[in-house]
């Protein structure tokens, strides 16, 4: 219910009602909000005749600090809350409501002080950079203190409504939780209590372009333009960054991008495949363990590697510029043409070291004819003269 203005007696009643409730009988005055209200009465075709409320000043910055408003009733009007067993508390602003209140059983308080600091910010600062979202046993609501670590607020619509409040783009998940609605794109952090525990899914129906995730299992379609850290990544279609996650299942590519200082989170014979789905240029430095390149088909495709571990080259790569790095296993299954190859493959390192007869206990015999070890790995003949020239064959 609305307040109201009885010009006659400049009696401003101010129902239950209009109130916000904190807990118990506390209930919050959002002063503002009050005094916004009283200049929409003022306006009106009745209350234009009549002499103004009261006076506004708004916020002050000073050396970095803001300072509250002011908000004076003036020319005789008095405040009468309705009647009631219960608190009023007077936030936002400096003010002397208390003083033209009429009296009865409303206990009203205020927090007039000199130099007071916007409540805002003080409330800000208890929300200790984030937002908390809690789907289980968290509460729906926007008023303070709801979002914060210990009364996490349940759902999205109102995780974001209190980011935008408080200028707070780190949402901070408690349990799993799809994101598949609303425009997140002027940059939220999402992040969780562990990436063990919780598993954020994203759908198409929201937009996280431009969105950082951190310590979170992260699943589902992104976009283009995101970064992923400290993460667990299964599954994934998105472009951008990826720094120090594992990964897992298929990433799909929808646009450029770069996984540094990442690893596999598939113990085994088993390895993440990275599909460049011909969406853009794919860049991997410092990769640790098994992993796997398929989908590219456009000669304009770029895809550098570096890597320890590995490396799987799916035959539905048929175009594109490969350069690789590193040391491990190459499976090529391919038929493209690595334009650069510095990939150190440790299988044919050891061939180098059997072939030279290093072999601890298995040693190498040599004649004027041939090569051997003992357990036949190396079968080489010799042929030629032994002074101008000397051919060495592998047997079959």
């Amino acid at each position: 219910m609305a307040i109201s203005i009885d010009w006659g007696t400049k009696v401003i009643s101010v129902p239950q009602s209009y109130l916000t409730l904190i807990s118990g009988t506390l209930y919050n005055l959002d002063t503002n909000q009050f005094r916004l209200d009283l200049r929409a009465l003022e306006a009106s075709d009745e209350g234009m005749a009549f002499p103004k409320t009261h006076n506004h000043n708004t916020t002050v910055t000073l050396s970095g600090i803001e300072y509250s408003r002011v908000v004076e009733i003036i020319n005789g009007y008095t405040i009468e809350f309705e009647n009631g067993s219960y608190a009023v508390n007077l936030d936002g602003s400096n003010n002397n409501i208390l003083d033209v209140a009429v009296r009865n059983n409303v206990s009203v308080g205020a927090n007039n002080s000199a130099g007071l600091i916007g409540l805002q910010n003080l409330e800000a600062a208890s929300y200790n950079g984030q937002i908390t979202v809690d789907t289980v046993n968290g509460e729906a609501g926007t008023a303070y203190p709801i979002g914060t670590l210990n009364r996490p607020v349940n759902n999205l619509v109102d995780a974001r409504t209190l980011s935008e409040r408080y200028s707070l783009p780190v949402i901070s998940f408690k349990q799993s939780t799809t994101l598949n609605s609303g425009d997140w794109s002027d940059g939220h952090i999402f992040t969780s209590t562990s990436p063990v525990l919780v598993t954020l899914t994203v759908t198409s129906g929201a937009n996280v372009a431009g969105c950082e995730f951190r310590d979170v299992t992260v699943t589902g379609t992104l976009s283009s333009s995101c970064v992923l850290r400290y993460a667990y990544v299964v599954n994934v279609s998105m472009g951008g960054f990826i720094f120090n996650c594992a990964l897992g299942g298929i990433i799909t590519l929808l646009g450029d991008t770069t996984a540094m200082d990442c690893w596999s989170g598939i113990p085994g014979t088993g390895h993440p495949d990275i599909n460049i789905n011909d969406a853009g240029d794919l860049g991997v430095r410092g990769f640790v363990g098994g992993m796997g390149i398929e989908g590219s088909s456009l000669p304009g495709n770029n895809i550098s590697i570096d890597m320890t571990g590995r490396l799987h080259l799916h035959s539905n790569i048929t175009a594109g510029s490969l350069v690789i790095s590193g040391q491990g296993v190459l499976d090529n299954g391919s038929s493209l043409a690595i334009v650069s190859n510095g990939f150190l493959e440790t299988g044919k390192v050891d061939d180098m070291h059997k072939n030279d007869g290093l072999e601890q206990g298995n040693p190498m015999t040599v004649t004027p004819t041939s090569r051997s070890t003992a357990n036949g790995d190396v079968d080489l003949t010799l042929t030629g003269d032994g002074l101008t020239s000397t051919t060495v064959t592998r047997n079959p």
